[in-house]
């Protein structure tokens, strides 16, 4: 788990030799999802003799607890960022609870990219309440659809809080 006070970073490779399917998923770290803005970067995958940045590949799907998964945006649009400072690299904007499923062409073994808070969920509550985990799995979707759809995404934005009303009479 990462937190501004860990630092808000990690490094993060896996051995992905003989996946198919790949998915990278924001979990929350365990205090709720609230602030938990997550940016991957610079996602690459590695063969013996080539590498692929995910950017340059599409995702199959991709689904956030809240704005959306973006390329080089956070998950509200705005420029990627860590402790105020911008993120000049590839990356993936995205927040808690998310997951971003990608079909993976044959011939990579290995996984790599940075795990960052991004500053907009940092700036909030002092960051005290930003804590995501990073994971990966392989070839099989992760359990993580009942927490996506209980999160809301889009429809938790202001400016999408009254559409669903209607207003009575007098």
């Amino acid at each position: 788990m990462i937190t501004d006070r860990t630092g808000g970073r990690t490094s993060i490779e896996a051995s992905i030799e003989g996946v198919t399917d790949l998915f990278l998923v924001v979990e929350d770290g365990g205090d709720g999802f609230t602030c938990d803005w997550a940016n991957w970067i610079n996602p690459t995958l590695h063969g013996k003799e080539t590498k692929l940045s995910l950017l340059d590949h599409k995702w199959e799907s991709a689904s956030s607890g809240f704005g959306k998964v973006r390329k080089n945006l956070n998950c509200m649009g705005q420029k990627c960022s860590h402790r105020g400072v911008l993120i000049s690299q590839p990356s993936i904007g995205t927040h808690s609870v998310s997951k971003i499923h990608y079909k993976l062409p044959p011939g990579f073994e290995r996984f790599t990219a940075e795990g960052i808070l991004d500053t907009g969920g940092t700036s909030q509550s002092n960051g005290s309440q930003a804590s995501v985990r990073f994971t990966l799995y392989a070839d099989a979707a992760p359990a993580t659809d009942s927490n996506l759809d209980q999160t809301g995404g889009e429809q938790r934005l202001a400016s999408s809080a009254t559409s669903g009303l209607t207003v009575g009479e007098g």
